[in-house]
């Protein structure tokens, strides 16, 4: 709350709400944190709610932080939903999140409800500022007084992040000095160098190495009645963690950074308990990120699928033909006579559908 001064001279109190909402799913992804809690609302229906009571304790106008990004076909989706929110009444403005991308800007030309160069979502002035401090996301809202505050012209941009303030950094570097100290001490060698430059590919040793080490873990925990396999994504491949997103090692010795690369999450390690027949499932619904055979110069990837969610399921030989359909649509609906995996093998056989197998994988 404060006092704006108003055309004409004198002021008006001026009350600014801020609501939040992210996705649903993050229940899902730390249900081990989550608990007993009553399910998360829809984003929608969340959002709503908060902007009415902000409105009814005051609020002149109402800012949206939205851990969400736009869906590409403009519809109500439950992970991003930013055109969705951004119609609802008594929005002035909204900043989002969650994919990684820059708004304003060209990243979602084409994309319903967005007018990407005015960064605006419907009406709503809008920004996304990348990810990793990359941008300072700005919005400018002009006001009007009529016994109301109204927004009479907005105005939404990014800047580049700039040289680090010394105030700041000097606050901070004790724990910066001390967090490059932990993360340059050696946990081990590699005797042959190692990138992950093809791991979208499932080429990438270092997603091996984590593999190995997460069904040795299980192994150590007692799990010896099945076989034992691992599932891991291509962390350090690019995508949404940027085009620096790679690790490239030398023969020699191997840091906790190194590590921190490839395996980026402190996540725990479950244990699943899974058929052949539902990791052919999981193979068909990772198989999303190959993008189907088009022109030179088309992404060989699916751009709205990200690396992390590419599985590799270590410990099976499996066979990709990213020229048939995929098995799923994107809402994971399962599509008749649709799938690209032509070959799954285990130990140079057939992989059984109803054999049992124990699957390290994350938390996440």
């Amino acid at each position: 709350r404060r006092e704006a001064a108003r055309e004409g001279g004198g002021t008006a109190p001026l009350t600014l709400g801020i609501a939040s909402v992210l996705p649903p799913q993050t229940a899902t992804w730390n249900r081990k944190h989550w608990g007993a809690r009553p399910a998360p609302l829809p984003q929608e229906e969340a959002a709503q709610a908060q902007i009415a009571a902000l409105r009814a304790q005051g609020a002149d106008l109402v800012l949206l932080l939205a851990h969400t990004g736009p869906s590409p076909d403009g519809t109500q989706q439950t992970e991003n939903a930013a055109q969705t929110l951004a119609g609802l009444p008594g929005l002035a403005a909204m900043v989002c999140g969650h994919v990684h991308r820059q708004l304003p800007g060209p990243d979602f030309a084409g994309w319903p409800g967005i007018d990407g160069p005015a960064g605006r979502l419907g009406d709503v002035p809008a920004v996304m500022p990348g990810f990793a401090g990359s941008h300072l996301g700005l919005i400018d809202l002009e006001l009007e007084w009529n016994g109301t505050w109204s927004v009479r012209r907005a105005e939404a941009q990014l800047r580049r992040a700039a040289a680090a303030d010394p105030d700041i950094a000097a606050l901070f570097a004790p724990a910066h000095a001390a967090t490059r100290a932990r993360l340059s001490r050696q946990v081990g060698t590699t005797p042959a160098p190692m990138h992950s430059y093809f791991a979208a590919l499932g080429l990438d040793h270092g997603q091996a190495l984590i593999a190995a080490a997460m069904r040795q873990a299980v192994r150590a925990a007692g799990v010896t009645d099945l076989p034992i396999l691992a599932t891991v994504p291509p962390n350090a491949a690019g995508g949404l963690g940027g085009p620096s997103n790679y690790l490239d090692l030398p023969a020699g010795p191997v840091l906790e950074r190194h590590v921190a690369t490839l395996a980026p999450y402190v996540n725990a390690i479950w244990v699943l308990r899974l058929t052949g027949a539902q990791l052919l499932d999981w193979a068909e619904w990772a198989a999303q990120y190959i993008a189907a055979p088009g022109p030179a110069g088309r992404s060989l990837t699916n751009p709205v699928w990200p690396a992390f969610n590419f599985d590799g399921l270590f410990g099976l030989d499996l066979t990709l033909d990213p020229a048939r359909p995929p098995a799923f649509a994107a809402d994971g609906t399962r599509i008749a006579g649709a799938g690209r995996i032509t070959r799954a093998m285990w130990q140079g056989a057939p992989l059984d559908p109803e054999a049992s197998f124990a699957v390290a994988a994350t938390s996440n």
